[in-house]
Formats: structure tokens, sequence, C-alpha cells
């Protein structure tokens, strides 16, 4: 059963030894095919996008896990990656539900392709549910454009996010595969992108289950030409906005302890390869100028025997001439 924390927890180094190990277990379990991947994902989303600033309710919060918000017709097939998550956070004594979710969203992302996100703990528990209709379904965003601009603008984040999003899991990608529920593995590139500009110019957007915004405002559809042709661009905005979504409301504050133990990639995405390869690139620059080096020391190094030799030699024959006279 899970353990839901009351209050805010205190996020000290007990806690983020915590939040290393369910990440490692998360990362696992996701390998072992014990969880699903796109479904924590969905979960993670799905809580996030809840939040109402002009209320202050809803949010990353863990409430999705809730029997009540499970009913929910935008969160059906959810409740077996939700008693997942509440079986392994109750197995720690201080990291709260909330956090396991969303840091169980960051291991998706990375385990599907996607970009490295930076996690910040100290997510508050609650099981109060936000009202039903709060996540835009496939058919709200094909028969209402803007319906996932709107939800970003409920929760005071930029419009913009709406683009990065919609080319992953749950939105758009999911949806034009044809899995309303947002269970497709996909690979995270920048076709979905190409696709939408394609049909754009077809007059056909509006047959593919997504929101129709992203391509009828302008500076919106400016941001899909540009993930069309970058992929790099694409995947560092996404991590943006997934941090951004997941700390709505949240209040929280990096702690320079967490650094160290969440800075390590999960997978190797496309990023975290990018990444690799510089430090490969700088250790074997730092190797070659290393073996430029033997040379010179060798040749100091013969000097200075050279010249412990000759003291030696004419110590022996000073000593010598001593004993003579």
């Amino acid at each position: 059963m899970a353990r839901i924390t009351k209050g805010k927890p205190v996020v000290n180094v007990d806690y983020l030894k915590e939040v290393d190990m369910a990440r490692r277990d998360l990362r696992l379990r996701e390998r072992r095919k014990e969880l699903s991947a796109t479904d924590l994902l969905r979960l993670a989303v799905y809580d996030a996008l809840t939040y109402d600033r002009s209320t202050g309710t809803g949010g990353p919060n863990g409430s999705i896990c809730t029997e009540r918000e499970l009913g929910y017709s935008t969160n059906s097939g959810l409740e077996e990656i939700s008693a997942s998550l509440k079986e392994l956070q109750a197995k720690y004594e201080h990291i709260t539900l909330a956090d396991v979710v969303q840091l169980g969203g960051i291991v998706a992302v990375e385990a599907l392709g996607g970009p490295t996100v930076p996690f910040t703990p100290g997510r508050k528990d609650s099981r109060a549910s936000p009202p039903q209709g709060r996540i835009p379904s496939a058919s709200d965003c094909t028969e209402r454009p803007g319906a996932l601009v709107a939800v970003l603008e409920r929760m005071g984040l930029p419009k913009c996010y709406a683009v990065p999003l919609s080319g992953a899991h749950p939105f758009g990608r999911a949806w034009a595969s044809g899995h309303r529920d947002g269970g497709c593995d996909s690979p995270w590139d920048t076709s979905f992108f190409r696709e939408l500009l394609a049909a754009g110019k077809e007059g056909a957007v509006r047959s593919m289950p997504v929101d129709a915004a992203i391509v009828q405002d302008p500076e919106l559809r400016a941001l899909v030409e540009v993930y069309a042709a970058d992929e790099q661009k694409w995947l560092d905005d996404y991590a943006e906005a997934f941090k951004a979504i997941s700390e709505a409301g949240c209040g929280l504050a990096a702690s320079p302890l967490a650094a160290p133990a969440l800075r390590e990639p999960l997978t190797w995405s496309s990023s975290a390869r990018a990444r690799e390869a510089e430090k490969t690139e700088a250790a074997n620059r730092r190797a070659a100028s290393h073996w430029l080096e033997p040379p010179q020391t060798l040749w100091a190094a013969g000097v200075a025997a050279a010249a412990m030799f000759a003291g030696a030699f004419y110590w022996r024959k000073y000593r010598r001439s001593l004993k003579t006279t």
C-alpha cells in the first residue's frame, strides 16, 4: 500500500539516497519489461497537466494514483502502472509518491530514446483529485484546436511548450499511431514534425489526431519547422518543457546535494551520447599530449644520469689521488 507523506518532504541526504535508489529500481524494472515506459510517461504527464495556477489545485502531486482520479476517462488503463509505483514507493521511508511518479516519467523519457531531463525532488503528496476534464483527449485537440495550448496557459506556462510535447508521448506521436491511450513505442525522432508539415500543405492537419493550433499559430508553426530540421533542438526543448510541467506549482528549489546523485544519465539518449563523445574526445587529446612528453623526459633523465656518472667518476679519481700523496 502506498505511503502518503503529509506535508512538504524534507529533502536531505537520506531523501536523496532514496531518490537515487528509486531511480535505479525504476530503470531496472523498465528494462526487464516489468514496467511499461509509455505508461510511466503517460502517468507522469497526466498527473502534472492537471495544475491550475489560478486556484493552486492539481499538478504533479501523485493524486492521479487515487481510485477516484484513475476512474477519469482520460486515465483509463493506468491502474496497473499506478499500483506498481505505489508498491515501489512503499519500500522507502522518505520519498513521496509524487516524486516517484515524476521520476518514473523521466526514466521513461530516456528509456524511449528521449533526452536526459534534470530531476528536482521535493513534491508534496495529495489525495485531493482535481475536477475531471483538465486533460485533453485526442478528440478534444482535433475538434477544438488550442486545447493543449489552453492547458499550458491554465498552468501558467508558455504556449510554445505545446510543440515539443506534441512530438512525443502521450500527445501527437501516440495519437497519430492510433494509440489513443498513449501506449505506443514509436522512436523519438523528427518524423512526426515532418509529417505534420506535409499534412499542413495538403490541408489534412485535421485528419491527424494532434492539436491543430500548433500549425495554425504562426509562432508555433515556426517551431514545428525548426524541430523538423533539428532533432537536437527538439530534444533539448522537450527536456525543458517536461521539467517545467513536472514541477508546476511545487515551488521546488534545486538542492546542490542532488547534483552528484541525479546527474548520471539513465540511458544512452542522443544528448547523453553527444556528451559522452565530447568526454572521449577530450580524453584522447589528453592521451595524445601525454605521449608527446616521453622524448623530453627521457632526454632530461639521460642528462641527469650522465651528470651523476661523471660526478661519481671524478670523485673516485679524486680519492685515489689522495691515497697516493
